[in-house]
This record gives C-alpha cells, structure tokens and sequence, in this order.
C-alpha cells in the first residue's frame, strides 16, 4: 500500500512556504510527484538525493514565477520625503530610516549603530577578524566583498571614477570626490577655453554649445533689441524681458516670474533652501551666483 510523506524544504524567509506531498511505493520503485508537470519528466528512484533534487527543482520554478511576478507588481508603498517607491511595506520602513536617521541595531562590541542588520553583521567581522573574500592576486583577505572589489583595482589598473572638470581618473569614488574639491571655483571659471575667441568655461558641454555660434548659419535675433540668439527657446525666454509676461506665480505670495527656474529660486526664500554651500567655510546660499562672489573672500579676489 502506498505512503504519504510530506517534505518541507528550507527556502528563503522572503518567499512563500510550500509543502509537497510525494506518493511512494516500496524502495528502489518509480516515484511519482503530485505536481509531474513541475518536475524532471525522467524516471525518479526513491533516495535522498533525488528526493531533494525534485523539491529543489519546484521550489525554484515558484521562486522564478514568483521573481517574474515581483516585476509587474505595482510599488504602492511610496517614501513621504522623496519619490521612491517599494512593492513590500517593510522595504519602506528600512528606507525610512536614511531620512529619520534611526538605527535600531546596536553593535554589542562597541558604540556603533547601523540602520541595516547587514550593515551591523558586516561591521561584527571586524571585532570577530572574519576575512571571507580572499584576493587572488596577493592573498589579502577582507570583510566585505565591495572591499575585496576596491582592492582589485590595485592590480587590475581600473579607475572607473573619472573626474569631470580633467582627464583624472581614480579607483575609489571617495578619491574623486576629494580630488574635485582642489578645483577652485576660479580654475573651473577657465578649464575651457574657445578657439574661436576668447571666451572661457567651466564645464565642457558650455563649450560646446557655445562653439556651436560660431559654426551656425542661423541665428535667432531680437526684434526689439540687439541681441542675438543660437536657440530659439532662448530668445523666446528673452522676449518676455520685452513683453513683461510673467506665467509663473508663486503659490505662497503674489510674486510672478518670467521663468520656472526662477520661479524655484523664490520658492526657497519660503522654503529656507539653500543648495550652495561653500566649501571654505559652513555658509550657504539659496543662489550660485552669491557663493560665486562670496568664495571671492576666500581666494582674495576680492581685494
């Protein structure tokens, strides 16, 4: 007479726990699954290893059905303090916890707190010594395999952060960051310059815009003044000089501007915002020209 088992395989705490009933005959007989359309269309003997390499097999058909869906499913949980987006409640409140600041896992070691739990079992290998990613190359051993990755680049040459005001490049992104702050606000005024005049610019695609008036046949005039345009959607924001039109108007006072970029920059009179912070001293501006002329203080230009 035929057995009934049930087998519970262990799969991940994310997915869905399922239970398999096999219906068995006697040892070393065919198996049959209740699921066959599921599971390898080859003969099954009844040992353990086949057992296990059936359930194995359904378990990652519902797991690939299950990756396939989690794609399509609407992300309903939306973050109240920028635009990202989460399909489990859960995820969200991880997320949370990079604007609130909250750090529920306490290292028992010493006094560091993490947000994420891997976070906390990845800073444990540092009071524990566990190094599991071993480099190839010289056999230094590390905690963290984005570590490992890091060190790699010492022997691989790769340097996939460059910066974008020189030809610099650098492995660590860390690196780049400081590098960039030898920059002054002076050196980027004249990184590029144009052949064609002498005009000079902070960023290379300025550059190249500019330098596309000089190989223009078109140009854009203004029929109420002297100037000159090479796109049209600039004279046409030119001309509201001329027109006065002010579409955009602010929703907290009665103030209406010509513009949208400039209607943002008023909007953070209300709101306190003050983007551009100098790198010299801990002053902030809500306006890029103002930490122009300020950082003129610091460089001496000033005098």
């Amino acid at each position: 007479m035929d057995q009934v088992q049930t087998v519970k395989p262990e799969i991940d705490s994310s997915r869905n726990d399922y239970e398999y009933k096999m219906a068995i005959t006697v040892e070393d007989e065919p198996l049959q699954l209740e699921h066959p359309q599921e599971t390898d269309s080859r003969k099954l003997v009844v040992n353990n290893m086949v057992l296990h390499l059936a359930v194995k097999q359904e378990v990652n058909i519902k797991r690939s059905k299950f990756d396939q869906e989690e794609h399509t499913i609407e992300k309903l949980y939306q973050c109240s303090h920028c635009d990202k987006r989460f399909i489990q409640q859960k995820h969200l409140e991880v997320h949370m916890r990079k604007h609130t600041g909250e750090k529920p896992y306490r290292c028992s070691q010493c006094d560091n707190q993490f947000s994420q739990k891997g976070n906390l079992v990845t800073h444990m290998k540092m009071h524990s010594g566990d190094k599991p990613y071993n480099c190839s190359d010289c056999g230094k051993s590390f905690i963290h395999k984005g570590y490992l990755e890091i060190h790699r680049r010492t022997h691989t040459g790769e340097k996939p952060y460059q910066c974008s005001y020189c030809n610099k490049s650098f492995a660590r992104n860390q690196v780049l960051i400081r590098h960039q702050n030898t920059h002054t606000v002076d050196q980027l005024k004249h990184m590029y310059k144009c052949s064609d005049c002498d005009k000079e610019f902070s960023q290379k695609c300025h550059l190249v815009r500019h330098q596309q008036l000089h190989a223009r046949q078109s140009f854009y005039n203004c029929i109420h003044c002297y100037k000159v345009f090479s796109r049209k959607e600039n004279l046409v924001r030119h001309l509201r000089v001329h027109t006065g039109e002010k579409n955009y108007q602010c929703s907290l006072c009665d103030k209406k501007l010509a513009e949208k970029a400039n209607l943002d920059m008023h909007m953070r009179i209300h709101t306190g915002e003050k983007p551009y912070q100098c790198s010299h001293c801990d002053k902030s501006f809500i306006r890029k020209k103002d930490i122009v002329d300020h950082q003129k203080i610091h460089t001496g230009e000033d005098q």
